[in-house]
């Protein structure tokens, strides 16, 4: 199949004046509010701090051993690329999550002048506490835009990913990042890539982002999958919802 598509999809969430938490999540944010609130009562601790070598080096080891677990797993040098965003005007911090001083987990973002962008994330896969949203990553999403909100940033940023989810990052992540309300983009970088086709197996489900312009919201998509009706909509109902937006084309052998 013939079509323009980069080899990586950058995550944007853009803020203004008109944005509001509380419309952005809909009818989740109460169950937002209500889980971090559970969290605070029973001793969890969600804290944004400056990146320290300690912290980094509690946090490499969850990272790596999270990472291994995953399909075609892609593992990063963590230090070498904090030193090179540093060296590009950003300074590093980290949102904690901690329990009775345990270090459980995190995101690191690098702190632009006009946005936060999480570089990388590690968390517990569940909560000894009870809360009632699907996991604890969409609380840390929140208070992730919260902070944006407050500090008056242009845009926030869930990084990039591999383009052909399903082959390479997992469909479920970009599930997650269309669930809390990021939208596709072609980042300006050096190793940013254009192919111009595709060759589906008609086997594996694979979602793919299309587009060439650089800097612009991707506006087209394509979920090769043989799952029909409510199969289907079981498994990307998420993707679905959003298919106007992404101008989702379902492809089937």
């Amino acid at each position: 199949m013939k079509l323009a598509f980069p080899n990586k999809v950058n995550w944007r969430i853009y803020l203004g004046s008109q944005f509001s938490l509380e419309k952005h999540f809909g009818k989740s944010y109460a169950k937002i509010v209500k889980s971090v609130d559970a969290l605070a009562r029973d001793g969890y601790k969600v804290e944004f701090k400056d990146l320290t070598e300690e912290l980094l080096d509690q946090f490499i080891p969850l990272y790596e051993q999270n990472l291994i677990a995953k399909k075609n797993p892609k593992i990063f040098d963590i230090k070498k690329l904090i030193e090179q965003t540093q060296s590009d005007n950003a300074t590093i911090q980290m949102l904690v999550l901690s329990k009775d001083d345990k270090f459980l987990g995190g995101y690191i973002f690098s702190n632009y002048e006009n946005s936060y962008r999480i570089m990388f994330v590690v968390l517990p896969k569940s909560l000894e506490t009870k809360i009632f949203v699907n996991n604890v990553a969409f609380l840390m999403i929140f208070k992730m835009i919260e902070k944006s909100l407050e500090d008056k940033k242009e845009y926030f940023s869930h990084g990039r990913d591999r383009n052909l989810f399903g082959l390479n990052a997992d469909i479920g992540l970009a599930i997650f990042k269309l669930r809390c309300g990021f939208k596709p983009y072609i980042k300006d970088k050096p190793d940013i890539e254009f192919l111009d086709e595709f060759k589906w197996n008609g086997t594996d489900d694979v979602l793919l982002f299309a587009g060439d312009q650089v800097e612009k919201k991707i506006t087209k998509s394509y979920l090769f999958t043989n799952k029909k009706d409510e199969e289907l909509k079981s498994a990307y109902g998420a993707i679905l919802k959003v298919a106007g937006e992404i101008g989702l084309e379902i492809i089937s052998h």
